[in-house]
């Protein structure tokens, strides 16, 4: 996976049956940001954000892997909801869990087309898909039985605190206008609203990140110099400073889903 190629809005051919395409921004907008997003986070999850939708089922998230969940979470996701990400073709809802006669190790196989799905291809499959949308799971695991009930407990007490709130707010605007109003209106962006309409997500997105650091490292020069930041108090201040370094992992999304359920 060269993230320079990622930058540069190159698609990923895994296999002759399988391409992982970067929509861009009008690819996205066209489609429906809100559902896309929805799609994206839920095929890209982990076990640790589904802790007691898991539990209920029988499942220990912890003794869960990603490829297991990938196979629960995508029995309801069809072509219609990856087409922007893997075509036209694959539907992943009419893929079968089997066990490979040979390795004994399950995978996903659509008896019409072919199609395998091995847990190496899903892994080549989501990394891809992670970086293209700067998604960084943070993983959790429960040293005992205790601890694990625990963190059981607490994401449904969340989850149901977040249903309530949303229940009394009005329902969530765009993700990327706010995003696209800022960058078009910053100095630093060199994009217009028409030439943004091309630019890969990937992209795009590592253009917020880094005209956030490009400020930021001007803030802190200017305090510097202004007698406001003493950095000898801030030495990780001196990090930032730097706003050509390499920003992976930083300003990363969440990887909490959005939804449990795609329409």
């Amino acid at each position: 996976m060269d993230k320079l190629l990622i930058y540069l809005g190159e698609n990923l051919k895994i296999n002759d049956q399988i391409t992982i395409y970067q929509p861009s921004i009008l690819d996205i907008a066209k489609y429906g940001e809100n559902h896309y997003f929805n799609v994206v986070y839920k095929i890209c999850s982990i076990p640790s954000d589904y802790k007691s939708e898991l539990w209920d089922l029988g499942y220990n998230y912890s003794k869960l892997d990603d490829f297991d969940l990938f196979i629960l979470l995508t029995r309801d996701i069809g072509v219609e909801d990856t087409c922007l990400l893997l075509g036209d073709t694959i539907s992943l809802k009419d893929m079968t869990p089997l066990v490979d006669p040979e390795t004994h190790n399950i995978m996903l196989y659509d008896e019409n087309t072919e199609l395998i799905i091995t847990r190496d291809i899903y892994i080549e499959m989501i990394s891809f898909i992670r970086e293209m949308h700067n998604i960084h799971p943070k993983r959790e695991r429960a040293a005992n039985k205790e601890t694990l009930q625990l963190l059981v407990d607490e994401d449904r007490r969340k989850k149901i605190q977040r249903v309530k709130e949303a229940s009394q707010e009005p329902p969530p605007g765009s993700f990327l206008l706010p995003l696209i109003s800022s960058m078009v209106n910053s100095p630093g962006f060199k994009y217009d609203i028409n030439s943004l309409k091309s630019l890969g997500i990937y992209a795009f997105l590592d253009s917020v990140q880094r005209i956030q650091a490009i400020n930021t490292a001007a803030s802190i020069s200017a305090g510097m110099y202004s007698g406001m930041v003493d950095m000898s108090k801030n030495p990780n201040l001196l990090k930032q400073l730097n706003w050509l370094r390499d920003l992976s992992n930083e300003y990363s999304s969440s990887s909490n889903v959005r939804v449990t359920k795609t329409e």
